[in-house]
């Protein structure tokens, strides 16, 4: 995997793990099959929450490879969806379109993709 991370994100991104989910926070196991329209939805819908929870001064966060009990369980390198891929389907579903950043970083030898949320002034966000 290229490394997309450094120590400082590494760090937020672990403790953004030890903290749990919450409003702003959502864990998942494993993507959603994205070559599939049930999947580019549930995405969406993860990320419209996110999209309109968010404040100016907050940014939710969407990670992959977590289980609910804040176990990193890592994803399979080789089934990652790129960053611009996460990002067109975004684009495609959700209007107006939200502010949307994909990554994947490396957690203790495990593989997690971030999905953050950031603010915009045009909102609610729909699909």
């Amino acid at each position: 995997m290229k490394e997309t991370s450094n120590r400082s994100e590494t760090r937020t991104i672990k403790a953004l793990i030890a903290k749990g989910e919450s409003e702003l926070v959502e864990f998942k196991r494993q993507w959603w099959d994205l070559d599939q329209a049930q999947g580019k939805a549930l995405l969406s819908k993860a990320v419209l929450a996110l999209a309109n929870t968010v404040g100016r001064d907050t940014t939710g966060y969407l990670l992959l490879g977590v289980e609910d009990d804040r176990t990193v369980v890592g994803l399979n390198e080789e089934k990652l969806p790129s960053p611009e891929t996460v990002s067109n389907i975004i684009a495609s579903y959700v209007h107006p379109p939200a502010n949307v950043q994909c990554r994947h970083v490396s957690i203790d030898d495990r593989v997690v993709s971030v999905v953050s949320v950031h603010w915009t002034a045009a909102r609610p966000h729909h699909s």
